[in-house]
């Protein structure tokens, strides 16, 4: 009997198994190219020109900062990442055009004041968020996203929404 039962080599033969290998690694690159030559990278920034952009829009953020704070209600959790929570009301609050005080985004946060103030230091010297004067009030600061940052987390949370889910 030359080959084995189904057909193949025989196990014996170290010169058909090899071009038995050979012929089933050529198919399997031939699948890979194939596909690769169709498919898109899943969590990959469409190029500039690319025609389909997903909208971040405010009822995505709002439902995003929604969830994560259902971690205390449902788990007993807290949201965890303050700066990054800060950072979903600062983009929330740019997309209904209105000013976010230093003070209202610590609540927003679920910081006490003094930690509020240390760590919207460290992000302004960061260059994350912008601090103003207030033109209304004299000592109140306003807060906002620098527009490097604004850009980064619309990509970010775009390419989220591409991914079909929320973010955690």
């Amino acid at each position: 009997m030359e080959g084995s039962e189904a057909g193949g080599p025989r196990r014996d033969d170290p010169v058909a198994n090899l071009l038995e290998i050979s012929r089933v690694l050529e198919e399997t690159a031939r699948i890979v190219r194939a596909h690769a030559e169709t498919a898109t990278p899943p969590l990959a920034e469409p190029p500039p020109e690319h025609p389909v952009k997903p909208k971040v829009d405010l009822r995505y953020v709002r439902a995003l900062m929604a969830a994560r704070y259902l971690r205390a209600e449902y788990l007993g959790l807290p949201p965890a990442d303050h700066a990054f929570s800060m950072m979903l009301e600062l983009y929330a609050a740019r997309l209904e055009g209105r000013c976010v005080s230093q003070t209202a985004l610590g609540a927003a946060s679920g910081l006490p004041g003094a930690t509020t103030v240390r760590m919207v230091h460290s992000l302004v010297e960061a260059g994350i968020f912008v601090r103003a004067p207030d033109p209304n009030r004299g000592r109140r600061k306003i807060i906002a996203l620098s527009e490097d940052t604004a850009d980064r987390l619309r990509a970010y949370l775009g390419a989220a929404i591409r991914m079909g889910g929320m973010l955690p």
